[in-house]
């Protein structure tokens, strides 16, 4: 399912606050600036693997597993991956998100969406931003793969903090554990 952000769900996104998939909200009792600062990706060059380069994301799947999140004054949705991301990157991509829920599906999209808020120019995030810093930023398997160990990482050193409470203990050790758990399927697809 498409994940569309609304006005406001852009906004904090924006301020790097909370994220919200229309049910419910998630708040990280961390910084977002730090979280996002200690997440910064390094530009890499997409490496070429054998026979995946020619894998091709159906339609359905794009729409089912790809997008990121659409911006609701333009109507037009970012997907990952890009498009030029290497075979082995969609279909790795693809895979790993056919093999979780929905709800697992939007938690795991989250490092992406903090990644492209960290490379805004201003104070809001725009399509053609966004787009460019995944193109440019996220496409290769070391850049993604990299972008969930440090999310992982933030996570780990977030538990037990002062002011988290128990529930947000427990919430970030279930977003530590789905973090691993796509990680885990990425690696599968490295070559």
């Amino acid at each position: 399912m498409l994940q569309t952000i609304s006005n406001n769900q852009l906004n904090l996104l924006n301020k790097n606050s909370t994220v919200s998939n229309g049910k419910s909200k998630t708040s990280y009792a961390t910084s977002f600036d730090s979280y996002l600062q200690a997440a910064s990706v390094q530009t890499t060059t997409p490496a070429v693997s054998g026979t995946d380069d020619d894998y091709v994301i159906s339609p359905e799947d794009k729409e089912k597993y790809c997008g990121i999140c659409t911006w609701p004054d333009t109507g037009k949705t970012i997907y990952y991956p890009p498009d030029n991301a290497p075979g082995s990157v969609k279909k790795a991509w693809v895979e790993t998100m056919k093999s979780l829920s929905e709800e697992e599906r939007f938690q795991a999209k989250i490092p992406i969406h903090f990644a492209m808020s960290e490379n805004k120019s201003g104070d809001y995030l725009n399509y053609e931003e966004a787009q460019s810093y995944l193109s440019s930023s996220v496409s290769s398997m070391s850049s993604l793969q990299e972008l969930y160990r440090k999310s992982i990482d933030n996570n780990q050193r977030a538990l037990g903090g002062p002011s988290m409470s128990k529930a947000s203990i427990e919430a970030t050790k279930k977003t530590i554990e789905l973090e691993k758990k796509v990680l885990e399927s990425l690696m599968k697809y490295d070559r």
